[in-house]
């Protein structure tokens, strides 16, 4: 008896290690698995990591086109900037014109002086509101102010037909230099 308890006890301890065999077999396999695919990942990783940095390095470098480009426009733009300013500059001193806009409202707003030889400070203004229509490149323009007024209507339908703003600037200015050299009469 005490035989077969012996035999027994070692049969249950064999079934034991066979069970914990088996477990261990399985957690083996496991783990070779996860070897495996992680060598998988190791190969493919290499490759993938140069295909991002030739990537990375490909957006950098237009990247520094795009800001080379834009320092560029920027340096346009200011040159643009400092001759405009100049040609406005130019046009005041020696024109008596400036230009005032009013964004919200779309407003130009002509500021004429050295027009009247007794006073050449005096400003003659004129405002015109430029509406352009959608899909076509014709502006149309209404006069909204006028001081001194002048007859200016035929002049704005001719700039409406026409779309010539600067000449429309010139005949502005001759009526407002007719009206300030046409002499008042005092009673």
């Amino acid at each position: 008896m005490k035989l077969a308890l012996e035999q027994q006890q070692l049969a249950l301890k064999l079934k034991s290690v066979e069970q914990e065999l088996k477990e261990e077999q399985v957690e083996e396999d496991k783990l070779r698995e996860s070897i495996r695919k992680l060598k998988d990942v190791e190969t493919v990783l290499p490759q993938q990591l140069h295909h991002l940095k030739a990537l990375l390095q490909e957006k950098e470098s237009l990247l520094q086109q795009e800001r080379q480009k834009f320092t560029e426009d920027e340096k346009q733009r200011t040159e643009m900037l400092q001759q405009c300013s100049q040609s406005v500059s130019l046009f005041e001193q020696c024109f008596g014109l400036r230009f005032d806009v009013d964004h919200a409202d779309g407003v130009l707003k002509l500021i004429f002086t050295q027009i009247d030889p007794a006073m050449p400070r005096k400003p003659f203004s004129l405002s015109v509101r430029i509406e352009k229509h959608p899909n076509t490149s014709i502006n149309q323009y209404q006069v909204v102010h006028c001081s001194p007024s002048i007859p200016f209507e035929p002049l704005l339908q001719s700039l409406n037909q026409t779309n010539h703003f600067r000449r429309f600037i010139v005949q502005v200015r001759q009526l407002f230099e007719s009206t300030a050299t046409t002499p008042t009469i005092q009673l």
